[in-house]
């Protein structure tokens, strides 16, 4: 069974039902009002179950007991798309997910997840992501691309995306910061916080530091919190003779730094200037 979209395809289902009435004689379906009346009012009809849903899901917001909003969303979201509540019952089926309250897992037989916000709209379609039940870091957790030989990605508990899955693959310290690795390189995955509300001590130390050999990189998620990639260089990450080359030239071979070049490009539409950073600590 496969997940069936929320939206229904108008054109699609005009042409699916012209076609069961031609294979009955019943030619030019269209054309007899009757048929037109009856049409109108099923389309009618599913956009007001449509709308009544999401207007639930919206006003479940309201719901303090975060256990009892979840469960609701989960019931409602199953029946949105026709799924199974419980894995016991096969698959496709819903998985309350332990990232957050704000996206919602749907499992797929052949492992692949796809991923709804709790207002039930599609954040990754099915057949394309990959998620390891339970794996979180407090603030989101890595996503895993089938379509794209299983590269790493990661994103916010909001479904916001925070690395896109270009990534070689990621360490798994639950609850820690995670560490993407690209190559041979390592580099530590940390939150830094909503950008409106980094102090300006904060702020000033990130400039400060932002031109030094670390070569940390800063980028902004879709949700505006500032995050950083820091190159990480512990023995357990890569080779001994790479790490022994990294010490022996104070960090500076050239695939370090073909792997920061190459990280700059996948994250170059988020990534935050010195510049940009400065205007918001004069802002302050």
């Amino acid at each position: 069974m496969r997940i069936k979209s929320r939206t229904l395809n108008i054109e699609r289902f005009k042409k699916d039902f012209s076609k069961l009435y031609s294979e009955t004689g019943r030619l030019d379906m269209f054309s007899r009002p009757d048929t037109i009346s009856l049409l109108n009012d099923i389309l009618q009809r599913i956009e007001e179950a449509e709308e009544y849903i999401t207007s639930f899901l919206r006003n479940l917001d309201s719901l303090e007991d975060s256990k009892v909003q979840m469960l609701c969303r989960q019931a409602s979201i199953a029946q949105m798309f026709n799924i199974h509540l419980s894995y016991k019952e096969g698959y496709p089926y819903i998985e309350i997910s332990s990232h957050s309250n704000d996206v919602i897992l749907i499992k797929n037989a052949d492992s692949t997840t796809c991923i709804v916000s709790k207002y039930g709209e599609i954040i990754f379609p099915e057949g394309k992501i990959w998620t390891q039940r339970g794996l979180n870091y407090g603030y989101g957790f890595p996503i895993f691309d089938m379509t794209n030989n299983r590269k790493v990605g990661f994103i916010r508990n909001s479904g916001a995306r925070v690395l896109p899955c270009e990534f070689d693959y990621i360490e798994q310290h639950k609850y820690e910061c995670p560490i993407i690795i690209y190559g041979t390189w390592a580099y530590d995955l940390m939150n830094i916080g909503e950008l409106s509300s980094i102090s300006k001590d904060d702020l000033e130390e990130i400039i400060e530091c932002y031109d030094s050999d670390s070569k940390n990189i800063y980028f902004l998620s879709e949700d505006s919190r500032l995050y950083v990639l820091s190159p990480s260089f512990r023995s357990r990450d890569i080779s001994v003779q790479e790490y022994e080359e990294v010490k022996a030239n104070g960090h500076t071979l050239t695939a370090k730094e073909d792997a920061h070049n190459a990280i700059m490009a996948i994250l170059f539409e988020c990534t935050i200037s010195k510049e940009k950073l400065q205007e918001l600590l004069d802002s302050q």
